[in-house]
């Protein structure tokens, strides 16, 4: 009885411990969510920020399904090292093929790189959630052998 008392007090002190080190990470998540919300509900300028990501949606259109499929593999939530490897593999797509066609939004993008990279992610991940379109063609029609409606 003793040691299932002392093992639980153990068990306990170790998930306490572990909550503990883990509420910094929980708390930049819930900080970083806060400022993108608070960030987006300040654009009401046309041509503001979500004309520039429209802008940066149709220059990656190229790409998207290899970052999509690079997303899949490399992003893991609640995973720092995925996530910063996840972000350094965006900003190398940045500065190799995005900033090179960018144009007169080059300058820009150069000043506001952080930006520009969330905003590359979540295009990527709004195109990753995007539902599959299925087309289920139905060639013949689905009978059961216990279905005799169709005899009549």
């Amino acid at each position: 009885m003793r040691e299932h008392l002392a093992l639980a007090i153990e068990d306990f002190i170790v998930d306490l411990i572990y909550g503990i080190a883990r509420i910094p990470v929980r708390a930049y998540a819930a900080c970083r969510e806060v400022v993108r919300l608070f960030a987006d509900s300040f654009d009401g300028a046309p041509g503001g920020r979500y004309a520039f990501e429209g802008e940066l949606a149709e220059l990656i259109t190229p790409h998207l399904a290899v970052l999509t499929h690079k997303r899949r593999r490399m992003f893991v939530e609640g995973d720092e090292g995925a996530t910063e490897r996840w972000f350094l593999e965006l900003r190398c797509f940045m500065e190799c093929c995005l900033l090179p066609v960018m144009g007169s939004e080059r300058d820009y993008a150069q000043r506001n790189r952080g930006l520009v990279v969330e905003l590359l992610d979540r295009i990527v991940a709004r195109e990753q959630n995007k539902p599959a379109e299925r087309r289920t063609v139905q060639l013949l029609p689905s009978v059961t052998p216990f279905d005799s409606s169709w005899v009549t």
